[in-house]
């Protein structure tokens, strides 16, 4: 998708994605959250999942029958596993075929790696994109944890000759399944944003390619960021905070924004030594008062505006 049909999707489908949001009820968003806080159980998640699935579902977004194998283009989609606590990559090598260089492979090690390519393309072969979309947007607070019911995706779960399971090999992991609520005969992994291991997932990316047969030098990344907050913790916070302070929604959760922007500059600095000037990260700095669930026409004129000034002034082209 093109940045404008990115826009047009927001501005199409963020109200029903963000539903409770709508600025005619609420001057502000998190007013309305601490309204829930004081009135709800507070560890319900804010919107409720039927409108994001619904969205992705749509034939002229991802339809149901849309594969995760099916995607033309190579595609890496991080999420969280909760229940065995790892880190998911959801991995697409494409229909389009890319040539690899294979010149120096044994018949043997040709053949390994052509079985073990079939291992791992079979693994997310048959998982929907939306559903895949749907695990990865899972974010903490806003919505319900995705409950994976894949049985292709389950049993490579446990496979011990699964290339990337070392650590079940190892012994100090054992992957196993968890049963849904009020289904107890019925298996699943409960997955959640991909953001919380990977919100920069360069990283993941260029180690795809360098697996696929890429030289180092030869590969080039473009990262795209969806802005960073410039919202300072003074000295003082920072030594008097307490835990409700660090995950008080009314400030919009500062230890999130702390974890989540920690790993991306992380991730930037790595890539950056890596690939030098092959590494471009497009991450405007967000200094407006822009919340983050929030859809309404405002808030996404001012994200465009924050977009257009990173472009414009600050060598964002």
């Amino acid at each position: 998708m093109t940045a404008t049909q990115i826009l047009g999707f927001y501005n199409e489908h963020g109200q029903t994605i963000f539903k409770e949001l709508d600025l005619k009820k609420f001057s502000n968003v998190w007013p309305e959250v601490w309204r829930r806080i004081k009135e709800k159980d507070p560890s319900l998640p804010l919107f409720e999942e039927e409108g994001l699935e619904n969205v992705l579902k749509k034939p002229n977004i991802f339809p149901e029958t849309l594969l995760f194998k099916d995607l033309p283009k190579p595609t890496l989609v991080t999420s969280y596993d909760t229940y065995n606590r790892e880190a998911v990559i959801f991995v697409s090598r494409g229909t389009v075929q890319h040539n690899e260089d294979t010149t120096n492979y044994t018949s043997e090690q040709l053949d390994k790696k052509k079985l073990e390519d079939a291992k791992y393309k079979a693994r997310y072969a048959t998982l929907p994109v939306w559903q895949v979309c749907r695990s990865s947007s899972a974010a903490p607070v806003a919505f319900a944890g995705y409950l994976l019911k894949d049985k292709a995706y389950l049993d490579a779960l446990t496979d011990y000759d699964r290339p990337d399971n070392d650590r079940i090999r190892r012994g100090d992991l054992i992957k196993k399944t968890t049963t849904i609520p009020q289904h107890s005969d019925e298996k699943c992994i409960p997955l959640i944003d991909g953001g919380v291991v990977a919100n920069n997932p360069a990283l993941c990316a260029i180690a795809e390619a360098i697996e696929n047969g890429k030289p180092l030098d030869k590969i080039f990344v473009a990262s795209f960021g969806t802005g960073q907050v410039n919202r300072r913790i003074s000295a003082e916070e920072a030594t008097t905070w307490g835990g409700f302070d660090w995950v008080n929604i009314h400030n919009q959760i500062p230890l999130m924004d702390v974890f989540s922007d920690g790993s991306s500059d992380v991730t930037d600095y790595t890539a950056k030594k890596l690939l030098k000037d092959n590494y471009k990260r497009i991450q405007p700095v967000i200094t407006s008062d822009i919340s983050t669930f929030q859809a309404d026409e405002a808030n996404l004129t001012a994200l465009s505006r924050a977009a257009d000034h990173y472009l414009n002034h600050c060598g964002g082209k």
